[in-house]
Protein backbone atom coordinates (compact mmCIF):
# COMPACT_ATOMS: atom_id res chain seq x y z
CA UNK A 1 0.00 0.00 0.00
CA UNK A 2 1.36 3.39 -0.95
CA UNK A 3 1.68 6.14 1.62
CA UNK A 4 -1.00 8.21 -0.12
CA UNK A 5 -3.42 5.25 -0.02
CA UNK A 6 -2.70 4.63 3.66
CA UNK A 7 -3.24 8.30 4.45
CA UNK A 8 -6.58 8.23 2.60
CA UNK A 9 -7.67 5.10 4.50
CA UNK A 10 -6.70 6.62 7.85
CA UNK A 11 -8.69 9.74 7.03
CA UNK A 12 -11.73 7.57 6.20
CA UNK A 13 -11.37 5.74 9.53
CA UNK A 14 -11.21 9.03 11.45
CA UNK A 15 -14.20 10.43 9.57
CA UNK A 16 -16.18 7.31 10.50
CA UNK A 17 -15.37 7.78 14.20
CA UNK A 18 -12.50 5.31 14.56
CA UNK A 19 -9.49 6.39 16.62
CA UNK A 20 -6.04 4.91 16.98
CA UNK A 21 -5.35 3.06 20.20
CA UNK A 22 -2.16 4.59 21.59
CA UNK A 23 0.91 2.38 21.38
CA UNK A 24 -0.53 -0.12 18.92
CA UNK A 25 -1.50 -0.47 15.30
CA UNK A 26 -5.17 -0.88 16.21
CA UNK A 27 -8.09 1.42 15.64
CA UNK A 28 -11.12 1.36 17.95
CA UNK A 29 -14.70 2.48 17.79
CA UNK A 30 -17.54 2.28 20.30
CA UNK A 31 -21.22 2.24 19.41
CA UNK A 32 -23.71 3.06 22.13
CA UNK A 33 -27.45 2.93 22.61
CA UNK A 34 -28.57 3.96 26.07
CA UNK A 35 -26.55 1.93 28.55
CA UNK A 36 -25.60 -0.73 25.97
CA UNK A 37 -22.36 -0.40 24.08
CA UNK A 38 -20.25 -2.40 21.66
CA UNK A 39 -16.58 -1.76 20.94
CA UNK A 40 -14.55 -3.19 18.10
CA UNK A 41 -10.83 -3.12 17.38
CA UNK A 42 -9.42 -3.27 13.89
CA UNK A 43 -5.78 -3.54 12.99
CA UNK A 44 -4.54 -1.31 10.22
CA UNK A 45 -3.03 -4.44 8.66
CA UNK A 46 -6.58 -5.65 8.10
CA UNK A 47 -7.19 -2.65 5.85
CA UNK A 48 -3.73 -2.69 4.37
CA UNK A 49 -3.90 -6.36 3.32
CA UNK A 50 -7.57 -6.59 2.45
CA UNK A 51 -8.94 -7.07 -1.02
CA UNK A 52 -11.93 -4.94 0.01
CA UNK A 53 -12.14 -1.17 -0.01
CA UNK A 54 -11.83 0.70 3.29
CA UNK A 55 -15.40 2.00 2.97
CA UNK A 56 -16.72 -1.54 2.71
CA UNK A 57 -14.78 -2.72 5.78
CA UNK A 58 -16.03 0.26 7.81
CA UNK A 59 -19.60 -0.40 6.65
CA UNK A 60 -19.40 -4.07 7.68
CA UNK A 61 -18.24 -3.12 11.17
CA UNK A 62 -21.13 -0.64 11.42
CA UNK A 63 -23.61 -3.35 10.44
CA UNK A 64 -22.08 -5.83 12.87
CA UNK A 65 -22.18 -3.36 15.79
CA UNK A 66 -25.78 -2.30 15.12
CA UNK A 67 -26.80 -5.95 14.87
CA UNK A 68 -25.16 -6.73 18.23
CA UNK A 69 -26.88 -3.77 19.92
CA UNK A 70 -30.29 -4.61 18.49
CA UNK A 71 -29.83 -8.27 19.50
CA UNK A 72 -29.00 -7.18 23.06
CA UNK A 73 -32.06 -4.88 23.15
CA UNK A 74 -34.34 -7.72 22.03
CA UNK A 75 -32.82 -10.06 24.60
CA UNK A 76 -33.30 -7.46 27.34
CA UNK A 77 -36.92 -6.94 26.28
CA UNK A 78 -37.60 -10.70 26.27
CA UNK A 79 -36.01 -11.11 29.70
CA UNK A 80 -38.18 -8.33 31.13
CA UNK A 81 -41.29 -9.98 29.70
CA UNK A 82 -40.29 -13.21 31.44
CA UNK A 83 -39.74 -11.37 34.70
CA UNK A 84 -35.95 -11.43 34.68
CA UNK A 85 -34.02 -8.25 35.33
CA UNK A 86 -30.51 -7.46 34.21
Amino acid sequence: MKYSDAKRSIKKLHNAGWYKHKGSGFYQKRWQSGDLSVMYNMSFAQIENSLFETDYIIHRYEEKALHEISKALVERHNNRRRGFTL
